[in-house]
């Protein structure tokens, strides 16, 4: 990343008051949004930046861009709304687009329960297929899950477990029965270790198979050569 946009994006944190809550979130995103455009950085804030592009350059322009979005987002927010961030499980990883989300869902009061209602009805709808791999899969549910989470504490967890499982079905059977099986030991008691665990250990069938593959290879090689090494010492 080089030094200029870097330079321009601590330069116009000056002029924007920092995210109280509320109280400031109109104009807050106003200032933000203004900034951004002037930056070119408004695609990655709203979500419309193309991501993971093909060219070695276009990767390193968005990756750059990216960066200075989210220093825009988080620099601009009160150290009290950030720890609250940080206590709702917000991942070092999240996108600009995913902060403002976080951020919309957690102090616009006007459209909270919209917006939670909607997080809600995405996570249940949530499906691989619709993912490039099972990890980004599994990252956008943890956003979800996680968004729903101050809104519903004592259901969150289960529901994204759920949710989870039914979209990953088809692709990994043995996975989803032993998880399924594993939520009906707990009786719907899921902790937060256990939804991260599944997440954590979800992989595509055809991923395992070919993990398992490598590992009996690995294993016929080590035989191999101990068998050659016994022929040669016995030689």
């Amino acid at each position: 990343m080089s030094a200029t946009p870097c330079l321009e994006t601590y330069q116009a944190l000056q002029s924007i008051d920092k995210l109280r809550g509320i109280v400031n979130w109109e104009s807050w995103k106003l200032l933000v949004m203004a900034n951004a455009r002037a930056l070119r950085l408004a695609s990655h804030i709203d979500g419309s930046a193309q991501r993971n592009p093909r060219m070695p350059r276009a990767r390193e322009a968005y990756a750059s861009a990216e960066a200075c979005a989210r220093v825009l987002i988080l620099g601009s927010i009160a150290p009290e709304l950030l720890l609250r961030l940080c206590e709702l499980g917000l991942q070092e990883n999240a996108s600009a687009s995913d902060l403002m989300a976080w951020l919309h869902s957690m102090v616009s009061t006007r459209e909270a329960d919209v917006t939670a209602h909607e997080d809600l009805a995405k996570l249940m709808r949530i499906d691989r297929k619709d993912f490039p791999s099972m990890d980004a899969y599994g990252k956008e549910a943890l956003n979800l899950w996680a968004r729903i989470r101050h809104c519903w504490p004592s259901s969150a967890i289960l529901i994204a477990a759920t949710s989870i499982l039914e979209g990953m079905k088809q692709y990994n059977e043995h996975a989803y029965q032993g998880w399924k099986h594993f939520l009906v030991m707990k009786k719907g008691s899921v902790s937060q270790q256990d939804l991260l665990g599944l997440v954590a250990g979800l992989r595509d069938r055809q991923d395992t198979q070919q993990t398992t593959i490598e590992s009996v290879d690995a294993n016929a090689e080590a035989d191999d050569k101990s068998i050659y090494s016994h022929s040669s010492t016995n030689i």
